[in-house]
Parts: C-alpha cells; sequence; structure tokens
C-alpha cells in the first residue's frame, strides 16, 4: 500500500530550490487515522508477532552472502567425498570388513582405523579450472568483487613490504634500476636529438620561478612577524621550512645564471642576478660556477669530482686521528649528512680564498663575486639582529640558512650516491656517457615541489646540457626517459627507506672493493690488518696458540 502524501495547492508556483543548509526541517510525515497503517515486513510475509525473534539479525552479524565459486566447488567436493565414503557402508561385505579391521586388535587395525580417519578430515578438494572460474566471476555481486580487489591489493602490499624489509634490490629504494650504458657514446650527439624547444629561452617564466620563490619567502618572514613571540614552535619551524625551500628554488635560478641560460640576451644583467641570488646563501657566484663546471666535467670521476659531490672515502679516513673520525661519524652516519654535504659544498665553493686556482683574467671578478656575500654579511645580517634581535636573525635568516644547505646536500647525495653507481679514477675505465646516464639517479617529488624547488631533482638534463632552463626540464626529462629509459635510475626523493639507506649504510666508497661500506667495517678492517700485522712482525710462534684458542 502505497503512502499518504499531502498534496499541495493547485495555485501554488514552482519556486527554486533552496540550498541543502537553508531549507526548512521537513515535518514528520502522518498518515490519517481513518486509513490504514501499510503492513510490516512479517505481516507481509505471514508471519505471527511470536516469529518475529527469528527473522531479527543478531546485533553485529555480517549479512549472509551468496558463496563465491570456489566455495561452491568445495561443497560440492566435500559432498562427493561423503557420498564415495558411504557407498562402501551399502553393501555389506566393505562394511563388514571395515568393521573388522577397526575392531581387530594389532598394528593392522590400528592402521586401518587411522586411515580412514585421516581420510575423513582431509578430503581431496578438486578446484575448478581458469575457465570456470572466471566465468563465475559474473555471478558475484558488487559487495563481493569490492572485498576481492580489497584482498588482492593486500596481498600486494604485503609482497611489497616483504620484498622491501626481507632482501633483494627493492629495499634499496629505488622504483627502477638502469642496466649498463653502452661505451663510448657521446653526450653531444645525445643533446642534439633532444626537441629545440627544451632549449628556448623565455625571461618571462624566469622571473615567475624567482616570483614564486620570493613568495614562499615572504609567506614565512611575514608569519613569523605577525605571530612575533606567540609563534607556536611547530609554526617556527614550518616557516624556517617554507624560507629555506623557497630560497632553494631561488637558488636553480641562479644556477642557471651561472650557466648561461637565465637571460642570454643581456649577459651582465644575468650575472648581476645570479650573484645577488647567492648573496644570502653566502655562495660566491665565480666560485660557484667553477664547481658546477667541474662537476658537469668529471661526474663520478674518484678523486676529481666537486666536493658536493663526491664521497667520503676509506683512504682519506684512514690516516685520521680517532676523535676526528668519530666527529665524521657523528656527521656521516646520521641524517645529519645531508646538512654536512652542503656545508662542504659552501665551504668549496670559496676556493679557500685562494686566486691560484683562476687564471689571472678571471682574477677580478672572483675577487667581485667573494665581495657580494661578503657585503651581505657584513650589511644585512647586522640589520637583522639590530631590528629584531637574535630571534629576528634565527628566524629570518640562520636556520632557513641551514635548511637551504640541507636541501643542496640531499639532492647531490641522493643523486650520486647507488650501490651500483661506481666512483671511477680518471684513466681508460672511466666512461663520461656510463658516468652521466647510469651514475644519475633521477628523484621524484610531488609537482608542487618540484615546481617550488626549480626542478632541483631532475639532474639529468642538467647533466646533457646547460643550455636548458629550470622551466624546460621536466619536458626535456620525459623525452630523455622515452629515448634512455632502460638506462635509467629513478627513486622516490622523499622515500624513508632511500633515506635511511643514504644515512646508515652507503657512507664511504672504499675504492679496494669498489663499493660502499660503513664505519664499523673500516675499522674492522683496519683492525684485522693492523693484527696482521703484528702477526707478521711477531713470527710464525703464536700462531699455533691463536689457532689453539
Amino acid at each position: 500500500m502505497a503512502r499518504c502524501r499531502p498534496a499541495a495547492p493547485a495555485a501554488a508556483l514552482p519556486s527554486p530550490p533552496l540550498p541543502l543548509l537553508l531549507r526548512p526541517p521537513r515535518p514528520p510525515h502522518r498518515c490519517p487515522a481513518a486509513l490504514p497503517r501499510p503492513a510490516t515486513n512479517q505481516q507481509q510475509r505471514g508471519l505471527a508477532p511470536s516469529q518475529k525473534h527469528r527473522q531479527r539479525r543478531r546485533p553485529g552479524a555480517w549479512p549472509q552472502r551468496r558463496p563465491s565459486p570456489l566455495h561452491a566447488a568445495a561443497d560440492a567436493a566435500e559432498a562427493e567425498a561423503a557420498a564415495a565414503a558411504a557407498e562402501p557402508s551399502a553393501s555389506g561385505a566393505p562394511a563388514a570388513s571395515t568393521s573388522a579391521a577397526a575392531a581387530a586388535p594389532g598394528p593392522g587395525g590400528a592402521a586401518a582405523a587411522g586411515a580412514r580417519q585421516e581420510g575423513v578430515r582431509s578430503f581431496d578438494l578438486r578446484l575448478p579450472d581458469a575457465a570456470t572460474a572466471t566465468a563465475g566471476l559474473g555471478d558475484l555481486d558488487e559487495t563481493q568483487l569490492e572485498q576481492q580487489a580489497q584482498a588482492r591489493l593486500l596481498c600486494c602490499s604485503l609482497r611489497r613490504l616483504a620484498r622491501c624489509f626481507g632482501g633483494g634490490r627493492l629495499d634499496w629504494g629505488f622504483s627502477r634500476l638502469g642496466a649498463p650504458f653502452p661505451e663510448g657514446v657521446s653526450l653531444h650527439s645525445l643533446a642534439e636529438t633532444l626537441s629545440p624547444a627544451h632549449f628556448d629561452v623565455s625571461p618571462r617564466k624566469a622571473f615567475a620561478g624567482v616570483a614564486l620563490a620570493a613568495a614562499a619567502i615572504a609567506a614565512g618572514c611575514w608569519w613569523q612577524a605577525y605571530m612575533h613571540s606567540i609563534c607556536p614552535a611547530w609554526q617556527q619551524v614550518l616557516c624556517w621550512l617554507a624560507i629555506g625551500t623557497g630560497y632553494f628554488g631561488a637558488f636553480q635560478s641562479a644556477v642557471d645564471c651561472a650557466r648561461f641560460c637565465f637571460w642570454p640576451q643581456r649577459p651582465l644583467v644575468q650575472d648581476v642576478i645570479g650573484a645577488a641570488l647567492m648573496a644570502p646563501a653566502l655562495v660566491p657566484y665565480e666560485g660557484w660556477r667553477l664547481q658546477q663546471f667541474n662537476h658537469l666535467l668529471r661526474p663520478n670521476m674518484l678523486w676529481q669530482d666537486s666536493p658536493l659531490w663526491h664521497p667520503l672515502t676509506a683512504p682519506d679516513l684512514a690516516p685520521l686521528p680517532a676523535w676526528r673520525r668519530a666527529l665524521l661519524r657523528l656527521a656521516n652516519a646520521t641524517p645529519l649528512r645531508f646538512l654536512a654535504r652542503g656545508l662542504a659544498g659552501w665551504a668549496a665553493s670559496w676556493d679557500g680564498l685562494d686566486l691560484r686556482r683562476h687564471p689571472p683574467a678571471a682574477r677580478p671578478w672572483v675577487v667581485l663575486s667573494w665581495a657580494v656575500p661578503a657585503g651581505f654579511a657584513a650589511l644585512v645580517l647586522p640589520a637583522l639582529l639590530a631590528g629584531g634581535g637574535l630571534e629576528r636573525l634565527v628566524g629570518w635568516w640562520l636556520a632557513p640558512w641551514l635548511v637551504f644547505n640541507a636541501w643542496q646536500g640531499l639532492v647531490a647525495v641522493a643523486e650520486r650516491t647507488a650501490p651500483h653507481i661506481p666512483f671511477v679514477e680518471e684513466g681508460y675505465e672511466y666512461d663520461h656517457g656510463q658516468a652521466v646516464v647510469n651514475g644519475t639517479v633521477n628523484l621524484g617529488l610531488p609537482r608542487w615541489l618540484e615546481a617550488l624547488v626549480g626542478g632541483a631533482n631532475l639532474g639529468l638534463p642538467r647533466m646533457m646540457s646547460i643550455s636548458i632552463p629550470r622551466y624546460n626540464l621536466r619536458p626535456a626529462y620525459e623525452e630523455l626517459k622515452a629515448k634512455l629509459g632502460p638506462y635509467l635510475t629513478e627513486a622516490d626523493l622523499l622515500s624513508p627507506r632511500l633515506l635511511l639507506n643514504l644515512s646508515t649504510r652507503w657512507l664511504i666508497w672504499d675504492p679496494k672493493r669498489r663499493g660502499y661500506v660503513r664505519f664499523d667495517d673500516l675499522e674492522a678492517g683496519a683492525e684485522s690488518e693492523a693484527a696482521r700485522a703484528a702477526a707478521a712482525e711477531d713470527g710464525p710462534g703464536p700462531a699455533p696458540q691463536a689457532a689453539a684458542a
């Protein structure tokens, strides 16, 4: 029986629907007393009120669903096994022999009884073939299909966790490992195959990247100034991260200036912009350009690559005293490794204030590039200290400067560090194409973060050519990935497994082993070598005693 509804007046005009939050509450609907109430479900089924409890479902119990094809096959196999067991008992002789064997004493009867019980407990389950099981999927409802999809997803996740923590290459933290690149391939020939659109320079896009970084820096500084002394600690940390990350993106525009792809039509203005953008990081413009070009010419070259990308080596640590090794272990065997590597690159950009490393014609520009960050430190930092005190100096410059150096070291370490990426000495074994294609880990970041940091995670296009600006790195990398996909190594920069390995496992490069070792392995090797040397000096006398012990 249909429920009665209140009739609308004939003269009423349809009104536009109101939003859900502005609609008046609907009054409770009640049928007139003259009309009989609709029958309940139990009355429609013909059940008495005393039988309602039989139809009610237990609270918390799952509703009954149709069994899956595998369950139906299992039930059918069980029924067949039960029927096969009941057939011998229908005839007299087999049943008597079976009962006699069960009742007879001795090992024969006990064996027969055990075999019968075992046969009852574990029957032969015959599963349907693939075609039958696939055809049965059409009979499942949406709930069962969703449950099966969730089960498959859970199994895939468990397999990934097992491979991640149980060994294999996936526990390194990389999403793809590249195959060895052919020897003797010129990078210049590869760069010529790229689309000319990747080399187009747009001053508008270049300044838009600077504006985006400046907006992040301004937002962090404004929030700290607005909240002042009542700003919580976690908000201060977020502001430091925003300012440091934004400045790291602005620094990539300065790198474009050093690579002559920011505004090549105005070289003098380009150099002025680059020096001004590097001044807050206290990085000299010409010194950084020298370190960058040295890295482009000698990537992954042992003893020759720039300090920002070069790892610690076992021969360098062997002659150091114990306290220096302990200090290096604290700075490199913990997450502080990224900050320490960034600070090492910052110190190397000053070249030890040694003009002899530069040609005579470039020395005036080198001195000028040293003067710009020195002037920033002499003018801006005291102004921050005088205007807002130590809190302003730390919140607006020191803490973001450390965040910037941590970003710098993290990208440099993750881009060049992997167990399958060697550092080779200069000579016949070194191949520049393999060092660039196989030796560069292409890092992934969320697109918004990649835009903020200026594509610093895309190192392969930067290594291919110095003429690709930051806003064309992503399309250039996609084209290189389509051409060199099997040879590329990829990883997520924010992967916890990758960060853990970078800060605890792949620490020291050992040229003898041609691989990375830990501080403990290095110390154990040094102790064993010292023991061997002492045993050789003592002679063959203590050898039997040591063997007996």
